[in-house]
């Protein structure tokens, strides 16, 4: 079979939505400081030369940073080290080593949450984006090293640390901690526990969204916002359902599975995306499951109708679409 791409998606909410695309301008400006500043090699050159210097490392976490690099980690638990107590109590130095992402088990962590008043004051007052920001390196920073070391541990602290930046929102709370426990099945290959617990994420948080409501809350926002983000939150609620849906139904065909229960619940998501957004490759999805499932005549249809379809992303060719077809109509896929 060959390869396609899927479209990778955080946590998302509308709320979220709002938040990403009003902080996206002042990012970018953010990430184009570096200009004007030491090249990232130099500053990098410069802290290996001088690893028991944290101004040295400092300098050099933050050109990660301003450059878009979020997995600091690591270094911040070098950081750490080379500090006194006394400067956890430093509200920036907190605000700096949380801004690094920094395991949630790890010394950087628990230091920086040494002193709760400065991290309450800093949820309290720093600008939301910002500390989304913030909360979705620490999470993806964890959930990447539990990922890489195969340790559920790790990533369910990720998860339950994601959890608690919902506060008392439970409902919302528990979908997050679910969605990232399925990244780490999925990233670990896993796949006896993902397809487990999967249909009870996409069904209770996806799937009970009606396309009808997806459809009003992106007409109310036709008046609630100005131009330029109403055409960026009318193409991205529908397209994070659909996004979500889709890869979900693709993950579960490219698990091999040949549970029908399994294979059902995928093509359900997989209808349900192409209802939001009818583009060929969600055609393709479900042209595959419906294959998979021994119903070739609706999967030759369902392929055909993906090589008609005006709606084709730039990472699905003619050529693609035409071979799966090909391989569908002679029993080879």
């Amino acid at each position: 079979m060959s390869k396609r791409s899927q479209i990778s998606i955080t946590k998302f909410s509308f709320s979220l939505l709002i938040i990403l695309f009003s902080s996206f301008s002042s990012f970018a400006q953010e990430i184009g400081i570096l200009s004007t500043e030491k090249p990232i090699y130099e500053i990098e050159k410069n802290y290996l030369e001088n690893k028991t210097d944290n101004i040295a490392l400092r300098k050099y976490i933050d050109a990660r940073q301003k450059a878009g690099i979020y997995n600091n980690a690591e270094l911040i638990e070098d950081y750490v080290s080379l500090l006194t107590i006394d400067d956890f109590n430093n509200y920036q130095t907190v605000l700096f080593i949380l801004e690094a992402g920094p395991f949630t088990y790890g010394n950087a962590y628990k230091l920086a949450y040494s002193n709760p008043k400065i991290v309450d004051s800093i949820y309290k007052t720093e600008p939301l984006s910002r500390r989304i920001k913030l909360n979705i390196s620490i999470t993806n920073n964890t959930m990447t090293e539990a990922i890489n070391t195969k340790d559920i541990y790790k990533a369910m602290s990720a998860a339950d640390f994601t959890r608690r930046t919902y506060g008392n929102d439970s409902y919302n709370a528990e979908g997050v901690y679910m969605y990232e426990m399925l990244k780490y099945y999925r990233g670990v290959q896993d796949s006896s526990n993902y397809l487990r617990n999967a249909p009870n994420y996409y069904d209770q948080y996806l799937m009970k969204i009606s396309v009808d409501s997806i459809k009003k809350i992106e007409s109310i926002n036709n008046t609630n916002f100005n131009n330029n983000t109403k055409k960026y939150l009318e193409n991205s609620i529908s397209n994070t359902y659909a996004l979500h849906l889709n890869n979900a139904a693709w993950n579960f065909y490219e698990t091999k599975t040949s549970n029908i229960s399994y294979l059902t619940k995928a093509i359900e998501w997989s209808k349900r995306a192409i209802e939001l957004k009818p583009f060929a490759i969600y055609y393709d999805t479900l042209a595959h499951l419906l294959y998979k499932l021994g119903k070739f005549d609706e999967a030759i249809k369902a392929q055909e109708t993906a090589l008609k379809s005006p709606y084709e992303p730039k990472d699905t060719s003619i050529e693609y679409l035409s071979g799966e077809l090909k391989k569908i109509k002679e029993r080879k896929l």
